[in-house]
């Protein structure tokens, strides 16, 4: 069975580079476009098996070319994708622009990525795993999915990491505590974390652990992340590096986090480990930039 399960969107990410984003009404000349295969899930279990790690995903695709693609490239990562539902439909897209300092303007389709459910998740799978990974996904049955899936781990002792994305924190502490109950830590970046609780920082992080969390890893861009348990609030730096572009830059960090505690790492050295993957990873173009094992031990 896979050290790790990755539960979420798998899509085509479509991402211009600019010089600068359009105001309203007006055109901008794309310098250059790239077709990546992206989502959070998949970006994370291809993450960990780049890091020398056994992963699985659970997803749903379409039967559209886009969905064999994505297919593909999973498996060729080495993720296992025993799991992976192809269903009648078009796969998920993200167009993102991109300027020239490495900030990003998104915009998602779904596509049929939001039929997950919880007659689709794999109890027997995810019940001998060591880490499920659930990420943001669009659709009315996704939080009763998630919440599912982390009942099932955390009731066979597998330990439980939710990314929540902007789409899962936009709708609040409450409505995701079926989730968070479950939960051994919760990342969210610091834009999401204002928007799970209110506010931001130790406070935001000590709030999020009132639902039940053992800690919380706010991520911060090139300051780095936040690290808060309940005996410990700390920030961690990060790396200093040539930003690109940003886009799979928390997948990364994520990746390189849990690919620490694999190794039975403890937390802090798992954040300082993951921030030395997310300052490669923001060096390329693309959300699938996880460095492989071997490029990461070498810096």
């Amino acid at each position: 069975m896979p050290d790790l399960i990755s539960i979420g969107a798998v899509n085509i990410d479509l991402i211009a580079m600019v010089d600068r984003f359009p105001l309203s009404d007006e055109e901008v000349a794309v310098d250059h476009l790239e077709i990546f295969h992206g989502g959070s899930a998949a970006n994370v279990a291809v993450g960990v098996s780049r890091l020398g790690h056994s992963s699985g995903f659970v997803g749903v695709v379409g039967t559209d070319r886009f969905g064999e693609m994505l297919t593909k490239v999973l498996i060729t990562e080495g993720v296992d994708t025993s799991h992976l539902m192809r269903m009648e439909g078009t796969s998920g897209i993200v167009f993102a622009a991109v300027n020239p300092v490495g900030e990003r303007i998104l915009y998602s389709s779904k596509g049929i990525s939001s039929m997950l459910d919880r007659s689709l998740i794999p109890v027997e799978y995810i019940k001998k795993t060591r880490f499920l990974h659930l990420t943001s996904l669009i659709g009315e049955k996704a939080i009763d999915a998630l919440g599912f899936a982390a009942r099932i781990a955390s009731d066979n002792n597998v330990k439980v990491i939710l990314d929540p994305g902007s789409i899962l924190a936009e709708k609040g502490l409450a409505a995701l505590s079926k989730i968070l109950e479950r939960c051994y830590l919760v990342m969210p970046n610091r834009t999401e974390a204002v928007m799970l609780t209110g506010v931001e920082g130790e406070d935001a992080g000590r709030r999020i652990m009132e639902y039940g969390p053992e800690a919380v890893i706010i991520t911060r861009g090139p300051k780095g992340a936040s690290l808060i348990t309940r005996d410990l609030v700390k920030d961690i730096p990060a790396l200093k590096s040539k930003v690109v572009d940003t886009t799979g830059a928390g997948d990364a960090f994520a990746s390189g986090l849990i690919s620490a505690l694999l190794k039975s790492r403890g937390l802090e050295e798992a954040v300082a480990f993951a921030n030395l993957v997310a300052s490669i990873s923001v060096t390329r173009i693309g959300a699938r930039t996880t460095p492989g094992l071997e490029e990461v031990e070498g810096r």
